[in-house]
């Protein structure tokens, strides 16, 4: 028979005068919670166990009363035992964010029809028809884990789960059955699908907890990366990156192992001591960098441990498979795209291929003519609207507000559409284009309250009419400043 491993003796003495004495002194100022730990001197935890006072704030013995200080030492049973003040916050409810939330927003729930649950990690664009917002989670959140190769024969996607239909299932990167012989069911890339939403369902790039508009920027996670994830059911959780380009086996819910990461799309984010890591319910959120300033991945799955791992997959490797965008660039998308069919609403049938070409012939004359080349001229100017704090307002509106994606449509959408970078060049700018422009600015403005100062533009617009593109974007301007374009 196997020794029993000594157990220590429990600190009775105090044990019992943290019982007699916690009314005391939860009464006196700053103290929320009295226990039993072991002493910390100079930083570090000694051998020594005692009464520990936790308070919100420590106050030198001199700017308190003698009756409000806590003892040096409680006696009990004629027995001294010393005490200890630590400072630290006190404790907050921890509750599951599982209600409705409108619009939808990052870090919520949703469900399926069958019951799978999971969290909405944030908004994006369809690159495809109709380029519409959609919402990223993971496909083992979307379809069912005997089948999760296929779409699911009833796609419904609810939020919260079971109490309001929001959309439907459009896309999965499926998990492909693996070549015979390889000792596991499945193998996946990305683990990744993406809800379309209902008519009448609104949603919002922002995540809950996390301030900003997400994600606007998607950039690969590195090394030692100190990150941040939004799960609805443990919510926001800290942790450092250790491991990227990484592949893992593990075993789904319908008892299948599975290859992940295949070409090492993955990267182990360890939680902090203490911090549990992702569980169920959490899969699907985003990771961000802890500035909040990039998207970096998609949780999917983790270990049961506190201070353990959770696995997420490269953002940037999702998106490729999923073929989507983020809200800025998915709005100019949507901005050419309906300047397209506009344009060429007989030819509907093209419209695919025809965005694409302008799209792509846009990219090419903003990085030729609207770059940081031209220091001092307007299409500097024009350039740094979109690069700086006013292009994530320019992008949050054309998807939030009709009114404004109309108004700069019809001041920019005939242009967007010339034939090639020559004819965008020699474009000659109507009467309607410059009080369409400041009309479609102002109307940002009241969104988004001084979003971009439009009085150096008024300027330099207003003889612009009967003068080509060309003219106008070599105009000397001074040079605005940094984010909102003052002069």
């Amino acid at each position: 028979m196997s020794q029993l491993t000594h157990e220590p003796e429990p600190p009775v003495a105090a044990l019992a005068a943290a019982r007699v004495y916690a009314d005391d002194l939860l009464g006196l100022p700053n103290v929320f919670g009295v226990g039993v730990a072991r002493k910390i001197v100079g930083g570090r935890r000694t051998d020594t166990t005692g009464v520990v006072v936790y308070v919100t704030r420590k106050e030198p013995p001199a700017n308190l009363q003698m009756f409000h200080r806590v003892p040096r030492e409680l006696t009990v049973s004629d027995e001294r035992v010393p005490t200890d003040v630590v400072q630290t916050a006190p404790p907050e409810l921890r509750d599951v964010t599982d209600g409705k939330l409108r619009p939808v927003v990052g870090g919520c729930m949703l469900g399926t029809s069958w019951g799978s649950t999971g969290t909405c990690g944030g908004v994006f664009y369809d690159r495809h028809w109709p380029m519409d917002p959609v919402l990223l989670t993971n496909n083992h959140v979307l379809t069912r884990p005997e089948t999760p190769n296929q779409l699911p024969s009833m796609p419904t996607v609810w939020q919260p789960a079971g109490v309001e239909a929001i959309g439907s299932t459009r896309r999965v990167e499926p998990w492909w059955p693996a070549p015979l012989g390889a000792g596991h069911a499945y193998e996946f890339s990305v683990d990744a699908g993406i809800v379309g939403l209902l008519p009448e369902v609104r949603a919002r790039p922002e995540i809950l907890s996390i301030a900003g508009k997400h994600p606007f920027v998607v950039l690969p996670p590195s090394l030692d990366m100190q990150v941040v994830r939004r799960g609805f059911r443990t919510q926001l959780k800290p942790g450092t990156v250790e491991a990227i380009g990484s592949t893992v086996l593990m075993t789904n819910r319908a008892g299948k192992r599975v290859k992940c990461g295949v070409g090492g799309t993955l990267f182990a984010i360890r939680s902090e001591p203490g911090e549990v890591t992702a569980m169920a319910g959490d899969s699907g959120s985003l990771v961000l960098d802890a500035a909040g300033f990039a998207t970096r991945g998609l949780v999917f799955g983790s270990e049961p441990d506190y201070g353990g791992i959770t696995w997420a997959c490269d953002i940037l490797d999702v998106m490729r498979a999923m073929e989507i965008d983020t809200a800025c660039n998915g709005g100019i998308r949507r901005l050419v795209g309906d300047a397209v069919l506009k344009a060429l609403a007989s030819l509907m049938a093209e419209r695919e291929k025809l965005i694409g070409v302008h799209l792509r012939k846009f990219a090419e004359f903003r990085a030729d003519y609207l770059s940081g080349s031209g220091e001092g001229a307007l299409s500097r100017a024009f350039g740094a609207l979109l690069d700086e704090e006013s292009g994530q307002a320019i992008a949050w509106a054309l998807l939030t507000d009709e009114e404004f994606a109309g108004l700069l449509n019809r001041a920019i959408g005939d242009w967007l559409v010339q034939p090639s970078i020559f004819e965008m060049l020699e474009y000659v700018l109507p009467e309607e284009f410059a009080p369409d422009l400041l009309a479609a600015f102002a109307r940002l403005n009241r969104i988004e309250p001084d979003a971009i100062d439009t009085g150096w533009l008024e300027d330099v617009l207003q003889d612009a009419a009967g003068r080509s593109m060309r003219e106008v974007l070599d105009r000397q301007v001074k040079a605005p400043q940094s984010g909102r374009f003052r002069t």
